[in-house]
């Protein structure tokens, strides 16, 4: 009960039939508390934040631009050295249009190509054991697969690597 109770105080804007769909995939996945959190909002370990996804950028900006963010460009900051889902040395990209719609992931640096394949490798194992199985997944034509998650109409994860001058890592959640 205490889930229902937080989805219908936190979801803004949905319907009745969007709480109803998250409802139901979180009783199927019930092993996954993970995703009531991350239907309210992205929690960090290090620092110990939860941003909701509710929150206006002017918000955040009082809240955490001088302590924790840098500003990239308008509508776009950046949180680096973040610990997220047990992962460490994470760049937590967020991005706002009138509020907070999309969270990137990345590692701080990768070192080899190596260390994209693994890097790739744990954050998707940390996200199956938060979240469960992805959705969706393809395989791609450099031999890596892409994931999704579809958590409700509204929210969905992306992970993925692409070869645009070398490998990289795409992870990222978004609030559509």
């Amino acid at each position: 009960m205490l889930l229902k109770e937080l989805l219908l105080r936190n979801h803004n804007g949905g319907n009745q039939e969007e709480v109803i769909s998250i409802m139901s995939f979180h009783e199927k996945t019930n092993e996954y508390p993970a995703l009531a959190q991350l239907v309210y909002g992205v929690e960090l370990d290090v620092p110990h934040i939860m941003i909701p996804w509710s929150i206006r950028e002017r918000e955040f900006c009082k809240k955490y631009i001088t302590t924790l963010a840098k500003k990239v460009t308008n509508g776009a900051y950046i949180i680096k050295n973040a610990t997220f889902l047990g992962e460490e040395n994470c760049n937590i990209g967020i991005e706002f249009k009138q509020t907070m719609f999309k969270v990137g992931l990345s590692r701080s640096q990768y070192n080899s190509y190596d260390d994209v394949e693994k890097s790739f490798i744990s954050f998707q194992n940390a996200f199956e054991k938060a979240y469960g199985k992805a959705t969706a997944h393809m395989s791609d034509v450099i031999g890596f697969y892409r994931y999704e998650w579809i958590i409700d109409v509204k929210l969905n994860i992306h992970h993925y690597i692409m070869d645009r001058f070398g490998l990289a890592e795409y992870l990222y959640i978004e609030r559509i």
